[in-house]
């Protein structure tokens, strides 16, 4: 009885310290976004979160061979029947209503192109590049494969073990810039700093002795 007492007080504190490194992780990005949103609220009066550069960036997020700087794509057809269809609209998607309006109207006319879009963004997030140099994305597909075939290792390992709370604030982190990489501009760029999320999961497959044990059956001994 008094080991089950002293393990529920232990996992209570386990509890504690892991909320702490989550409101760290939270705090660490604040303060790192803060004095940005800061200097800009001093200059321009306006609040502006991370970027006001929302409407260009995400039409241009659709458009891959209408930019002289760009390397042309060979592109599946749905991506390119979309991108001609927004490059027809480009002058008129100058708000993110727009945007949204446009894309709802593409996935009534042809969801087929829609998903095959944004299915195609989302895997260039991870290596794509603006000027969509072939050797410079495959250099990064396979760094990014690696990585997250690491990260994917280290998640594997742990799954089974105490999860700690700030994880998820790091995978959901995670999801968040991918979502926007995805719907805006998919280049690595945009996702770089994921690495840092991800690292301290990728950690994980060099965890000595393996997966910690779980309360349930550190309890289960002490009976």
């Amino acid at each position: 009885m008094t080991a089950e007492i002293q393990t529920t007080a232990s996992m209570a504190g386990g509890w504690s310290a892991r909320w702490r490194g989550v409101a760290a992780v939270a705090a660490g990005f604040l303060l790192a976004v803060l004095p940005w949103v800061g200097w800009v609220r001093a200059k321009s009066g306006e609040w502006v979160p991370v970027s006001s550069g929302g409407p260009p960036t995400l039409r241009d997020g659709l458009s891959f061979h209408h930019k002289s700087f760009r390397n042309r794509l060979e592109l599946p057809a749905g991506v390119e029947r979309m991108s001609e269809a927004a490059w027809n609209r480009y002058s008129e998607l100058d708000s993110s209503g727009a945007y949204v309006r446009f894309v709802l109207r593409m996935a009534a006319e042809d969801p087929v192109a829609v998903v095959e879009t944004y299915l195609y963004k989302a895997a260039r997030a991870w290596y794509g590049t603006d000027a969509q140099r072939k050797g410079a994305e495959r250099f990064n597909l396979v760094v990014s494969v690696a990585w997250l075939a690491a990260v994917g290792a280290g998640i594997w390992r742990r799954a089974r073990a105490d999860w700690p709370a700030a994880a998820w604030l790091l995978v959901g982190f995670t999801g968040l810039f991918w979502y926007m990489t995805t719907v805006a501009l998919s280049i690595a760029r945009y996702m770089t700093p994921t690495a840092a999320l991800l690292a301290p999961l990728a950690g994980w497959i060099f965890e000595a002795g393996g997966s910690r044990q779980t309360p349930k059956a550190v309890r289960l001994e002490a009976r």
